[in-house]
């Protein structure tokens, strides 16, 4: 490095020695020679043709030649790709007949499911551009959204038509009833330069932004993936991701493209190892692609419960967020000649950008690499005036080449700031930091601002702020996330010292947590309150944040009102139990597992422990009634039924 830092200067002295009118322009690249050729070399990677097809094509294509084989399979139902296809030309045709047009945007608003696909399929179709909006934010927000698209049309579930009563703004159609309409003859034409689909992601200023992906950004990064893992029809993949997080689109279309299988859980079941080890060993899973957290929990559960699912899968595709050291070690546990695949990138470049083959973690390595670009993708890594840094340098990563997102819909000031135009080709500033090393792998390094990863989920911590300071009697709040391996956020708030008019008792946590519940998606809803009289401060008067992650074993201030005693012999089983996984703390009959500290991994150290003592819990439950009064009433029925069958 010292070596290269000699060479740059030199040669800056000698552009200086050469015209007096160069000591007047800006600063060029200095890149060392051999530092340029090793970036090039391993950015140019266009010698795949970029496709021309749209990004439903190759699965209709599939259709033709493979019919019988299995498209999806949700537990005891299944579809052959000749019915999903069906299905989706008649959900097209439904679409016509509410007056939907090629590159119009229509909404999915469902759970996970079959109804998704078929959605999505029948949207692209019919030449529109589909919208995942999911059902766990408030409604507020969801019609902001489908306000902001210019949504018509809403495609949901019939379950759930009497949650979506009917006016003026929006139509809701469910997808049970589309399937039932005329099929549309032939699928609209658009060209692979159009939008496929618009997913919205965290806003700083408490807005969404809408994330518009062409058709052949999307299918250049899945058909990049299903050409070097050799990506065939006998590839199942565990479809864990939701509809609106973009790891979605490679299960669907990268596995549909390929003539895969697509194996879903239930909604409830997406956080519950339990399930799927028994989708993956039932339904013979090939592949896993995941945010890190989720790959963690299925290790986890795997090694306390004696399950063998992590030898089925012969690949396991990590992303969206930091990947533990241990991991690839774990993974190769169970599969030995299984293929560890660290990815990154953003959702306005088309999925991932970048790939690593984990095989061994050196001991030296700080987190696992980037690693190289896709093909058809390219990266800079530059500093604050747009040069490229020299090897070892920090800097702000940018993407460039084909997956690159059209911009964000309606916000032609958000697009220009975040896309950019540098000698004829475009690149995305991420916002991330990183690095490149002498042999041209990259390494991540973190954010440059507020933002944070929470599950997979891109999160501005500015956005729950702004929502937390709307609150009457709030005086101010700040948002930190907590944690390594499954960051969870913590707000912290001071309350106005004399009550408004508007506020007639004093907030406690969960009346903060409810009226969030009424503003942002459940992700973004903080898991512990924490009441200051003031904030920390720093020594130039900032909020101190990294005081404020110290403080939150502080005990929370809730209301006396909801602690009502435990008093059941069933109570203080589970309230024992929590104890002795989270430690020594006060519970009450409403006390909350995950907001008195429990997390992914506690909960399944609970279970194990429920196990132990006979109650045959699954993890799924402890999510669903995760207060003491209501996970003690489950246990009570599962004891019942373990009884009653022996």
């Amino acid at each position: 490095m010292i070596k290269d830092m000699l060479h740059s200067y030199t040669d800056l002295l000698d552009l200086l020695s050469q015209k007096d009118v160069n000591w007047a322009q800006p600063l060029p690249i200095l890149l060392p020679k051999k530092q340029k050729s090793v970036r090039n070399k391993i950015n140019q990677q266009e010698d795949i043709e970029l496709c021309k097809e749209l990004l439903h094509q190759r699965f209709f294509k599939n259709v033709e030649s493979s019919p019988n084989t299995l498209a999806i399979i949700h537990g005891q139902e299944s579809l052959d790709y000749i019915t999903l296809a069906s299905y989706a030309e008649r959900c097209a045709g439904a679409l016509a007949e509410a007056g939907v047009k090629p590159g119009d945007r229509v909404a999915v608003t469902m759970d996970k499911g079959i109804g998704q696909i078929v959605a999505v399929l029948g949207i692209l179709y019919a030449g529109a551009i589909y919208v995942p909006v999911s059902l766990d934010q408030p409604q507020e927000r969801r019609e902001n959204i489908y306000q902001g698209a210019g949504i018509k049309v809403v495609l949901i579930n019939e379950s759930d038509i009497k949650n979506f009563p009917s006016n003026d703004f929006f139509f809701f159609l469910d997808w049970q009833t589309a399937i039932k309409s005329e099929s549309m003859r032939a699928p609209q034409e658009v060209a692979p330069s159009q939008p496929a689909y618009i997913i919205y992601t965290s806003g700083s200023t408490g807005t969404p932004k809408g994330v518009v992906i062409s058709h052949q950004g999307a299918l250049n990064t899945c058909l990049a993936i299903n050409r070097r893992y050799q990506i065939g029809k006998n590839d199942r993949v565990l479809a864990l991701s939701a509809l609106h997080f973009d790891l979605s689109v490679y299960d669907i279309f990268g596995l549909l493209s390929a003539g895969g299988t697509i194996v879903l859980v239930n909604e409830f079941e997406r956080r519950d190892p339990s399930a799927w080890c028994q989708a993956i060993e039932d339904h013979n899973v090939t592949m896993w692609n995941s945010v890190p957290a989720l790959l963690d929990m299925l290790l986890t559960y795997s090694t306390c419960f004696n399950s063998i699912a992590p030898s089925k899968l012969r690949l396991a595709m990590l992303s969206g967020d930091w990947i533990g050291l241990d991991l690839p070690q774990r993974y190769h546990h169970y599969r030995v000649d299984g293929q560890f695949i660290a990815m990154g990138g953003a959702t306005e470049a088309s999925i991932w950008s970048n790939v690593f083959d984990v095989e061994k973690v050196p001991m030296e390595w700080r987190s696992i690499p980037y690693g190289y670009p896709l093909p058809r993708q390219q990266y800079r890594v530059v500093d604050d005036f747009g040069r490229d840094c020299p090897d070892w340098v920090a800097g702000e990563l940018w993407i460039g080449g084909d997956g690159i997102a059209l911009g964000y819909f309606n916000d032609e000031s958000k697009t220009q700031a975040q896309f950019l135009h540098v000698d004829g080709h475009a690149w995305y500033r991420t916002g991330d930091m990183g690095c490149y090393w002498p042999d041209g792998t990259l390494e991540f390094l973190g954010r440059r601002d507020k933002q944070v990863k929470v599950g997979g989920y891109r999160i501005e911590l500015g956005e729950i702020d702004v929502a937390l300071n709307n609150i009457p009697g709030v005086q101010r709040a700040v948002t930190v996330a907590m944690g390594n391996k499954d960051k969870t956020l913590a707000a912290f708030i001071v309350t106005n010292s004399e009550q408004t008019p508007v506020v007639t008792a004093p907030l406690d946590a969960e009346e903060v947590q409810h009226l969030l519940n009424k503003q942002l998606p459940n992700y973004m809803v903080p898991k512990r309150i924490i009441f200051l009289d003031t904030f920390p401060l720093t020594a130039n008067g900032k909020v101190d944040h990294k005081a404020l992650t110290g403080m939150t074993n502080r005990e929370k201030k809730i209301s006396q009102s909801t602690n009502k005693p435990i008093i059941t012999a069933s109570e203080y089983r589970v309230a024992n139990i929590w104890n002795d996984v989270l430690g020594p703390i006060e519970l009450y009959k409403s006390s909350d597992f995950f907001l008195s500290g429990g997390d992914a991994y506690t909960a399944i150290e609970v279970v194990k422990r429920c196990h132990k003592a006979g109650y045959l819990i699954k993890l799924s439950m402890l999510y669903r009634y995760s207060t003491i009064e209501a996970f003690a009433t489950i246990m009570d029925h599962c004891r019942s039924a373990s009884l009653e069958g022996a």
